[in-house]
């Protein structure tokens, strides 16, 4: 377990921890490794659980369904990045509602919610800290589902791509950059049709909006009409 503590100083859940830290706070919470082959549920749609995880390697997608099978990727979350929270602070009898998938081989660290919202005997100054940076991840999340829902909530799927395109290049601080989709994804992502997607995509191609390959991404300085 001790080997991933370098990886787990980069995750917001332990930040500002030192790797005794860590390591203290992992066997407190009786932390777990698991690892999955490409296309695995790590939880499915009816399932009710009290475990989150951080992705220490590989990748996995959150994902939505509806009652027709399309689905509407909500995120997807890389190494060294925390997941599931909020699913584990949830109480819903009838399961999370979404599903969480592999897209390639991966290993995810497991963390009882309950086990974390319980001080210890010793009433750890780590497990203060940790319970902060909880409720700090949570705000974030919900920052991010809000910039979501704006996102989604354009009207055209030229400015669905462009708004996105944007904001993942303000991450990189970069004109260019890669984004984690495949064609599918990204219109499963923006909330849009896969034709479409690909139609405006060489639209804005040919009008000098940007350039790009496969799921690499080059924005050009052009003003919008």
């Amino acid at each position: 377990m001790r080997e991933c503590i370098p990886l787990l100083q980069k995750n917001s859940l332990f930040k500002d921890s030192t790797p005794d830290e860590i390591e203290h706070m992992l066997n407190c919470l009786q932390a777990k490794t698991k690892s999955f082959t490409k296309g695995t549920y790590v939880y499915n749609v009816n399932e009710k659980t009290t475990n989150f995880g951080i992705v220490l390697s590989g990748s996995v997608i959150i994902e939505k369904q509806d009652y027709w099978g399309n689905t509407n990727i909500i995120n997807h979350i890389g190494a060294p990045d925390l997941f599931g929270e909020s699913l584990a602070l949830g109480n819903n009898p009838f399961g999370m509602g979404i599903q969480v998938l592999t897209r390639e081989k991966t290993e995810i660290l497991f963390m009882d919610i309950q086990k974390l919202l319980t001080p210890c005997k010793s009433i750890c100054s780590f497990h203060t800290k940790i319970i902060q940076n909880l409720v700090q991840s949570l705000a974030n999340k919900n920052r991010f589902l809000n910039e979501k829902i704006q996102l989604v909530s354009r009207r055209t799927t030229k400015d669905k791509i462009l708004s996105y395109l944007s904001e993942e290049s303000m991450k990189s601080r970069d004109s260019i950059f890669s984004i984690p989709f495949n064609r599918q994804e990204l219109a499963d992502y923006l909330g849009v049709d896969r034709s479409a997607l690909s139609a405006t995509l060489s639209a804005l191609k040919e009008e000098g909006f940007l350039d790009f390959y496969k799921n690499h991404f080059r924005l050009l300085k052009k003003t919008q009409n």
